[in-house]
């Protein structure tokens, strides 16, 4: 018992679209997913059975065909697309609210808990609520 690739790409947009850290004037700008960071932490995650392995697999898969450009605007706002290459063009688009906390940016989109992502240089490694044991950390890198 799976999760469907629209799910998938559902939960993927949104958890996505959430990220960001630090202070405004240094963090705000545009970020892409940085896959190769967040399939370690998908590969990571820790599994209970067989099925959630698979699941993984097709995870990791799915990450590989998503393009994601999240824009933290220094006035607190958040916009976040999220597209899967090679589908029919249904970029999911989100928006939402910013904010600086020490060495943490706490994203707010509506319908979704915060993000709370730590700024490391360049990235912003973020976590989310568990919604999906697969997806609950991502990383972010400065464009």
């Amino acid at each position: 018992m799976g999760i469907s690739r629209l799910t998938a790409f559902r939960i993927v947009g949104l958890g996505l679209g959430l990220c960001l850290c630090a202070c405004r004037s240094s963090v705000a700008g545009r970020y892409e997913l940085d896959l190769e960071e967040t399939k370690a932490c998908v590969a990571k995650a820790k599994l209970d059975d067989p099925e959630e392995a698979q699941m993984r697999d097709e995870t990791i898969k799915l990450l590989a065909i998503t393009t994601v450009d999240v824009l933290l605007d220094a006035s607190g706002k958040l916009q976040s697309t999220t597209e899967l290459k090679g589908h029919a063009p249904r970029a999911q688009k989100s928006q939402g609210t910013w904010r600086a906390d020490g060495q943490r940016v706490i994203m707010k989109v509506e319908g979704e808990g915060d993000t709370s992502c730590a700024v490391d240089g360049q990235r912003l490694r973020c976590e989310k609520p568990k919604r999906n044991k697969l997806l609950t950390s991502y990383v972010l890198v400065r464009k």
